[in-house]
This record gives C-alpha cells, structure tokens and sequence, in this order.
C-alpha cells in the first residue's frame, strides 16, 4: 500500500478511477473539490493494487476518514486495517446502501446510537440526502411542483438586476473573500470549507462565476463535474444579508451548466432539515441517501 500526500496534480487520476469505476455517477462525493473540500489541509492519496482511496482527518476528533474509494471492496477493507490507530476510527464515508452488507461482512459497522462524526451533526453533511434536479426541467419551471420557486425565482429578478460573469482568480479574489469572510461571521465555517474554492480557474470540469451589480460582487458559485451526465453546486458564497438572492444565484449556475452540457445537478446532502426543504422547491428528481461505516477489526 503507498500513502502520499494528496495535491491538485492527483486530479487527473482521479477523474481516470471515475471514468472507469463510475462513469454515470450521480453522487456528491464523486466530485474532485468534495475530495478536496472533504480532505482539508490534511490529505492523502492511497493505493493499493490498482485502486485508490482519499483519506481526510477530523481536526475536532483526529479519527481518519476515507472520504471516497474507487476500487474493489475487499481492498477497502486492506486500507482501513493499515490506517487503524489504537487511538483513532477509520471512518469510510458515502457508502451506498448496496455496499454495507458486504463492507459490514469485511470488518466495518454501523454507527451505535452514542456516536458521532462531529459534535453537532452525526452524519455530517449526509443527515439528509443529496438532492438531484433536472437541469432541463428546471430551467422550464412548469406546473405546481415548481410554484414556490417560480414566485421566490420571480421576487429574486425583480429585486435583483444582476450581471453574470466567469470568475477569475486574479481579478475578483480578494471582493469575494472579504464577501467570504461576512458569510463566516452568520454562518460559522464558511470560511474554513469554501476558502479553497476561490484559487480555482474556470476549465473544462469546473465553472465559477460571480453575480454583481454596479460592480459590487453579491455572490459566487462554483460547479464542479461528477460525470458527463451531472454536475455538483460545490461553492456557495453570497451577502447574507440579501432576502431570496441564493435562489437566484442557484438558477443562473444550473442555467450555465446546461449550457455546457450536462443534464443534472447535484446540490448535496443537507445538515438540517430546514436546508433540505429549500432544495426541495427545485423539484429533485432524485435522492441520494449514503451512511458511514465504522471500521472494527
């Protein structure tokens, strides 16, 4: 098994283990900025006997996580025993339902009622599951199940004259982390998880734009590529003080993924349930439930 520390280069050999292992996925955690995002300052790049895992650590607890892994499952199994720590868990992250019998035959279990991945939230960002739309569905907002969004959609263009445009590291990074930066003190650790996203250059698997008016930056997105099917809404950052802007915002990122070709849109899992009725009103076509495992042996 060989460990090294995980950079931006390891992105093509990610997006190589995807093509093969996962090539219409649909799924958050088969993104290269979750990988990065999920990693932190503290990742590693596993592999082991042609497959390749990513492993992240808690600051708050230490335990290791393996946030994703592209390959057999017995191998899975290999990595986790190597990382075990006397002091620390092995967490693997993202498992489908379809792989806990077979991972929980290979030394892993599930959560017990007291544990918890973090102080606040047990599964994270999984407590409600990923919400996937259509793209081309969206962008037509037809009948009653699009009626709350098509008003708070409406609302948003009238309040909001907005201008659209790529981002770009070198022009707008230092507007969009002090915006960053206002986020953080309403919503505690934007700034830590998105901080990232702002070095990042448009190119063909990811799209960061900014939304301003009179040259004043309100917002930022960036998508990032899951397959050649769907796309994953990564990065949100946005003045919070601005009533219905992230609908909007939301919107025009789907409309210019359209526009570059792909047919859905992951907005993630959610931590609260309030979180999860907002993306709700774009009319998922598909939820993504994952759990974590615990590693025993």
């Amino acid at each position: 098994m060989k460990i090294t520390d995980l950079t931006l280069e390891h992105e093509n050999l990610f997006q190589k283990y995807i093509s093969k292992y996962r090539p219409n996925s649909f799924r958050f955690e088969n993104s290269w900025l979750y990988i990065l995002q999920a990693c932190r300052k503290k990742g590693k790049l596993v592999q082991i006997n042609e497959n390749i895992g990513f492993i992240g650590e808690n600051s708050e607890n230490s335990n290791i996580s393996i946030v994703n892994y592209l390959g057999d499952l017995d191998n899975l199994s290999n990595i986790a025993k190597n990382l075990k720590d006397n002091n620390k868990k092995v967490i693997y992250k993202n498992a489908t339902f379809e792989e806990v019998p077979v991972l929980i035959k290979n030394g892993f279990r599930r959560y017990y009622p007291e544990e918890k991945w973090s102080h606040d939230f047990k599964y994270d960002d999984q407590t409600y599951p990923q919400q996937i739309v259509d793209l081309e569905e969206l962008m037509i907002m037809s009948g009653k199940n699009y009626h709350e969004a098509r008003r708070n959609l409406n609302f948003a263009r009238k309040t909001y004259k907005i201008v659209v445009e790529d981002y770009s590291p070198d022009i707008h990074k230092e507007s969009v982390k002090r915006l960053l930066e206002k986020q953080d003190i309403s919503i505690k650790g934007s700034y830590e998880s998105q901080q990232m996203f702002l070095d990042f250059s448009n190119n063909e698997t990811k799209n960061a734009l900014i939304y301003k008016t009179d040259d004043n930056i309100l917002g930022f997105t960036i998508v990032d590529k899951i397959s050649e099917l769907c796309c994953a809404a990564s990065g949100l950052i946005y003045d919070t003080s601005l009533k219905g802007f992230t609908i909007l915002m939301y919107y025009l990122a789907a409309q210019k993924s359209k526009e570059r070709g792909f047919s859905f849109m992951n907005f993630q899992g959610s931590e609260t349930k309030s979180l999860d009725t907002w993306k709700r009103k774009f009319n998922p076509v598909l939820s993504v439930r994952n759990t974590h495992l615990i590693y025993e042996n």
